[in-house]
């Protein structure tokens, strides 16, 4: 009998874990997404983790310090950002958070609309959850 509640007890733990995890990513990929459009410096830094690998669909790759650098210049400039369809996976210090996007930019001035596929791992360290990686790619 006190396997079967053990198990129970398990089962109850990993589902709401996972309900937590859900709204977490939504949540955590809103506030990503309003710092990059609002270019909220003192956001964007307590979100992306110092070791960020962050890919582009242009294949250009940036890390914390460019990521805000090239936020705070202007040279990608998010004007809007809509996301739909989140899946996630993980764990209690992992995430990993897949969706798709239509976004409105301006790189090096010039104005580009882009439908993404994004993947993006987050993770969890001393209660807060950081951007530790996420690459887009075009959709067709």
């Amino acid at each position: 009998m006190k396997i079967q509640y053990f198990f129970i007890l398990l089962f109850g733990i990993q589902v709401a874990s996972a309900q937590i995890n859900q709204k977490n990513a939504g949540q955590l990929v809103d506030r990503l997404h309003h710092a990059l459009m609002s270019r909220d410096h003192d956001e964007l830094n307590t979100l992306l983790d110092s070791r960020l690998s962050y890919g582009h669909s242009n294949l250009w790759i940036e890390s914390k310090q460019e990521l805000l650098s090239n936020n705070a210049s202007g040279k990608l400039i998010y004007h809007h950002i809509d996301r739909d369809s989140l899946q996630v996976t993980g764990n209690g210090r992992t995430m990993i958070v897949r969706y798709q996007s239509h976004l409105n930019v301006a790189l090096n001035d010039k104005e580009l609309m882009l439908q993404l596929h994004v993947m993006q791992v987050w993770t969890r360290h001393r209660g807060h959850w950081r951007l530790l990686a996420g690459q887009a790619v075009k959709i067709s």
